[in-house]
């Protein structure tokens, strides 16, 4: 009986490592695709979560935007032209 020639050798021992690196990457997603999904505990004690009471209608959204106190521009532009005019 003769002996293989090396090149063969070679080549059976590289499919052989592939077959196997086949086989663990399969049975590695097939554990993560089984294993049951997770969920966290919910949490108890602490502030409860606020809800919002306010309706999302045009006429609320419009009020509350009126009533934002926005300052007085005027005088907050006028003291940054002066610092840009010291410049």
């Amino acid at each position: 009986m003769q002996a293989a020639p090396n090149g063969s050798k070679k080549t059976g021992l590289i499919i052989a490592a592939v077959i196997i690196i086949a086989v663990v990457a399969a049975l590695v997603w097939w554990q993560q695709s089984a294993a049951p999904a997770t969920t966290p505990a919910p949490t108890t004690g602490g502030a409860p979560e606020a809800t919002t009471t306010v309706a999302d209608t045009p006429a609320a959204i419009n009020e509350s935007l009126e009533n934002i106190d926005i300052g007085n521009l005027e005088q907050e532009f006028q003291t940054i032209d002066n610092d840009m005019k010291a410049l």
